[in-house]
């Protein structure tokens, strides 16, 4: 039978890859808020007729903020950053923020870069809200050091709640869009298994097919050749017609073999219906083997369009019950009913042959051969939405009775 490879759920670094895969970092976009911010103060500072010596100490802070954030960090990257990590990032951030608002106060405007670099760099709320905290204190420092007018000292505290405002109600929109980008990276991930199962599974269906397609033709040919030769060695007076048999065996297992490989209608089937089919399957049977074949089709059974697949599978049940019967059953008489019902078509084998306990192991039934056909056939059938049951006992003969749905219920046969 075939057996199915079940999906199993992404784990977490897989989910992960996917998530990193189709999430651009954003870091960048504030990256360059913090240069431009910089590039403002700068500006500022130098048409605000500072010193030089002023202006070179805000240039050598400038550069040092560029190396230790492009060259030491490569913050630049946009990856995001460990909160360890981003605390020491920060850290030489606020640096340069203290000493360049020592400079000039013109560089307050890089205060707006420090906060957005701070929410930036820190997912997690807490610590994201304690950082910019300190932007905030050393806004009210810079203040209190440039001797600035103490009644606008409560503007940066506003501010902080303002932005803390902000970042909670954001936060909260992140979290469920991070919760349906995962739950969309899980479905992606899941997608990516299901589809490697389905290849796997359509690997065993294809063995599957192989499989009962060379028990159903080679198989059963290559066990004429083996009978007819015995049988002519056990009777040299019938060499040649034996030869002839074998000889006509031999070339249609060589046209199976071609057909097999073609993926084609078995040889019975070219152009013809199923009863057709089935009696010219008879035909052959009755010029090689001394058993009686008695076929009955139902007429009703050319009104109803039967699928391929279908009537390939009943007319290798009727092959293989033939064939065991030829082989093990030492029958004198073989029926072959095929009827319809509308939705469904029966095929009925029954021989009068030896039989065998229905209860016993394959290897046990008819002398330790057997077993095999049987099972491929009610897999075959099984897989069409139809089912076989084989009925025997011993001196009462065989009786096998395969029934399937005009139209293929399950996958391919």
């Amino acid at each position: 039978m075939m057996h199915r490879t079940e999906p199993t759920l992404p784990d977490q670094a897989t989910v992960r890859r996917v998530l990193d895969s189709e999430q651009p970092s954003g870091r960048t976009a504030f990256i360059a808020i913090v240069w431009v911010a910089v590039a403002i103060g700068l500006v500022a500072q130098f048409t605000d007729g500072a010193t030089a010596a002023r202006n070179g100490a805000a240039v050598g802070v400038v550069a040092a903020a560029v190396a230790w954030l492009h060259v030491v960090h490569r913050i630049h990257q946009g990856t995001a950053l460990p909160l360890r990590r981003a605390v020491v990032v920060l850290t030489g951030v606020y640096a340069a923020l203290v000493a360049l608002l020592a400079i000039d106060p013109a560089h307050f405007v890089f205060l707006f870069a420090a906060y957005a670099l701070t929410f930036a760099l820190v997912d997690e709320l807490t610590p994201s809200i304690a950082l910019s905290f300190i932007v905030t204190l050393i806004w009210v420092g810079g203040w209190v050091h440039h001797d600035l007018p103490t009644g606008a000292l409560p503007t940066p505290v506003l501010v902080w709640v303002t932005l803390v405002a902000i970042v909670v109600v954001l936060d909260r929109v992140s979290s469920t869009s991070e919760e349906r980008r995962r739950l969309l990276a899980e479905l992606h991930a899941t997608q990516v298994q299901l589809a490697e199962s389905e290849h796997q599974r359509g690997a065993l269906q294809e063995r599957e097919r192989l499989a009962a397609e060379i028990h159903d033709t080679l198989a059963q040919g290559f066990t004429s050749i083996v009978l007819l030769s015995e049988a002519t060695i056990a009777s040299p007076e019938t060499q040649t017609s034996h030869l002839h048999m074998i000889t006509d065996t031999a070339r249609e297992n060589l046209q199976a073999t071609r057909r097999l490989v073609d993926g084609l209608r078995p040889i019975e089937l070219d152009g013809l219906s199923l009863g057709d089919g089935v009696a010219r399957v008879v035909e052959r049977h009755r010029a090689r083997w001394p058993e009686r074949v008695e076929l009955a089709v139902d007429g009703d059974i050319d009104d109803h369009t039967i699928d391929s697949d279908i009537e390939i599978t009943l007319l290798r049940v009727v092959q293989e019950a033939l064939n065991n019967a030829a082989k093990h059953a030492q029958a004198e008489l073989i029926d072959i009913e095929i009827t319809c019902t509308g939705t469904h078509v029966c095929v009925t084998v029954s021989d009068d042959g030896v039989g065998f306990e229905m209860d016993a192991q394959p290897h046990d039934v008819a002398g330790g051969i057997g077993g095999r056909g049987l099972e491929l056939m009610a897999a075959r059938l099984e897989a069409s939405g139809g089912d076989l049951n084989v009925t025997s006992r011993p001196s009462a003969g065989t009786t096998v009775d395969a029934t399937a749905p005009l139209t293929n219920q399950g996958g391919p046969s």
